[in-house]
This record gives C-alpha cells, structure tokens and sequence, in this order.
C-alpha cells in the first residue's frame, strides 16, 4: 500500500507554491453574480487550497469534505493578492488518501486578509444525470454595512434560526463559467474536469451570513463546514443558521451559529460553525 503523501510526490510541510491576482469590479461583479448578491470574497470562489495543490500536482480527482475559513479583512479592490499554501497532514491509503491542505492570503503590501484550510479525498465523485440551468434565491435580510446600522437583528436570540435561502447547483454552461471565473482569479488555466462544487456552496453561505452579519462577518468572523453527503449538479439546497450561543460584553455581542444545509429530500448534506462578533473589533 502507499500512503497519501507518496501517491502524489509530497511530504508533510512542502510548500504548494503561489497564487497571485487582482481584486478589481469585473471579477467581483462576476463572483456576485455567481454566489448572488451579497457575497465579498472573490478569492473564495478560487478556492485557494484546492488551486494550489491542482498547480503543483497536476490534475486530480479532489472532493472536498472540509472547509475552514478566518476572515480577517475584506481584499480592498485594485490590489493584488497573493496566496500562500502547503501540505499539512496527510491520512488514509491509496484506496482513498485525504490531503489537508492549508493557505494564506496577504495583498501587496502585506495585509493578512485570510486564513483557509481544507481536506479533500482523491478519488472520483459520482456523476449526476442532472444539469440544471442554475439558478439562485436569496430572502433579502441585511443591505447595510454591519447590524449596527440595521435592525433585523434587534430581537433575534438563541433558538432562533436566520435563514440562508436556496441554492439550485448549477450545470452545463453555468457551471462552467464558474470554473472559468474561479481560474481567472486565482490566475490559473485548470480545468480538473470534475464536478465538486463546494467552491460555489462556500461562497454562497459566505453570502448568507454576510447578509445578515455585513462587514462584521467579513472582518473577523470565521467559518467551518463539513460535507455530509455528496452534492451533485441540479440539486436544490436550502440553508440556515441556528443561533447557538450569544453574549453582550462591553458594547459587543458575540455570536456562534451553527450552520444547516438541507438537499432536496430534506437530509443533513453540510454542517458548519460561524462565529462573529457585532461590531467587529477589526472595523474600529
């Protein structure tokens, strides 16, 4: 048998290179326009983690089971951002190896904006007949730049429930303009032909929760998510946040949600975890 590292020429701790791009409106309306409205981070649609190891080991049949995400600072546009990663841990055989992968992203003069890890498992998805034409709903919930300045989460507690709103996982000629947006930003020419579409769901939730958190979210918050069930293209999924947690100490209220995301027949199909704090110290 050969382990993880061996099967794709790497040691624990090598480096996987560097990605470089430039955070300006074109590609941010584009990414927008793919997650919908709301969404900030254009570098989440690149999946950094997953273009990084894709540039230094060639093509592979990655699906990703977890994402982590530390939002430090939203990329200022104009700017070039360049994203550092390697090769964390590895696990499992070469019937199916899992690659933990971590990265970091700083502009170009120096600015941390984001800390990313993710774990794929080389191996192929299962393919779905379904090619859906894509297509997204949103319930339109915070407009403004933090809930400072909005009052939707005034009377909100624990037990309650925020929701994220619906996501059909698109197909065809959707999905690959948004493999070609996501090459764009991350500066890469890599089409690995596979289907995993936790990039999209990603920024998608990223924009859930940013349209309820605003800036606060986007300065300082942080995001895990585990894939219980594998999606596949043409799948309706509808998202929400459980508010877990919530505390008032000096003037800040600190929030851990615990993120939902239901498939058509109304099964577990990600888990995550959201923590945020209202107003955001990074903003002040």
């Amino acid at each position: 048998m050969t382990d993880a590292a061996t099967l794709i020429g790497l040691q624990v701790g090598d480096q996987l290179g560097h990605l470089e791009y430039v955070v300006n409106e074109v590609t941010q309306a584009g990414y927008r326009a793919f997650v919908g409205s709301g969404g900030y981070f254009p570098n989440l649609l690149a999946d950094d983690c997953r273009a990084l190891l894709l540039q230094r080991c060639g093509p592979l049949p990655l699906t990703t089971s977890r994402r982590r995400l530390e939002f430090l600072r939203p990329p200022i546009p104009g700017r070039r951002v360049q994203v550092v990663g390697w090769l964390r841990e590895t696990s499992g055989l070469d019937t199916m190896p899992r690659l933990r992968v971590a990265a970091f992203a700083v502009d170009e003069i120096g600015t941390e904006i984001m800390r990313s890890e993710a774990v794929f498992s080389v191996r192929e998805r299962p393919k779905s007949a379904l090619a859906g034409s894509g297509s997204l709903t949103n319930q339109p919930v915070n407009s403004g730049k933090s809930p400072a300045e909005y009052d939707g989460l005034a009377g909100v507690g624990v037990g309650d429930t925020l929701r994220l709103g619906t996501l059909v996982l698109p197909g065809g000629n959707t999905l690959t303009r948004g493999q070609q947006l996501g090459n764009e930003l991350a500066g890469l020419d890599l089409n690995d032909g596979g289907n995993d579409l936790s990039p999209l769901v990603v920024g998608w939730l990223e924009a859930g929760i940013g349209r309820w958190f605003g800036d606060d979210f986007r300065w300082g918050g942080q995001m895990s998510l585990r894939l219980r069930r594998p999606l596949n293209i043409g799948e309706v999924i509808t998202g929400e946040a459980l508010v877990t947690w919530r505390n008032v100490e000096a003037g800040a209220v600190d929030w851990q949600l615990r993120i939902n995301v239901y498939n058509q027949l109304n099964r577990p199909a990600i888990l995550g975890d959201v923590t945020v704090t209202t107003p955001s110290a990074r903003r002040l």
